[in-house]
């Protein structure tokens, strides 16, 4: 059994509060309903890891783990894009700038068809989740990648 998160709301529209659940590891990537608040789970691990935490009609979300040496695949911003470090420091360089470090704590904001090298340069895991908005499926094509 793991720990998930329930989100609740009272009738009044009182601020949310949180509840722990046990429940399988089947449904731990599933988002819980309760109430008007959604809770997603993100996977809690040194290892490298990209995974989509919410795809709706206006925000894309994802949660990035890198080890100490590891790197991102190099891309191209598919929309505005923030990267919120929360673990370590990110190396990116964009376009052809040089690279700049940004450690925990920061919150660094990416034109949209920007080229993005992201690394861990640190000796400390990288952990950062990135927001997309508007959804990249609202953004026109981006330009390649060289």
């Amino acid at each position: 059994m793991a720990s998930f998160v329930r989100v609740d709301n009272n009738i009044l529209g009182l601020p949310l509060t949180f509840f722990n659940y046990q429940i399988a590891n089947l449904v731990l990537n599933y988002p819980v309903v309760g109430g008007i608040g959604i809770a997603y789970k993100f996977t809690h691990t040194d290892d490298f890891i990209s995974e989509k935490m919410v795809d709706d009609e206006h925000v894309n979300i994802n949660h990035i783990v890198v080890a100490p040496g590891g790197s991102v695949p190099v891309h191209v911003a598919n929309s505005h894009v923030y990267q919120i470090v929360v673990r370590g420091t990110i190396s990116l360089r964009l376009e052809e700038e040089p690279v700049a470090h940004y450690p925990t704590g920061s919150i660094v904001a990416i034109p949209f068809n920007t080229k993005m090298d992201i690394r861990n340069e640190g000796s400390e895991t990288l952990e950062f989740f990135v927001v997309k908005a508007p959804n990249p499926r609202s953004m026109p094509a981006t330009k390649k990648v060289q």
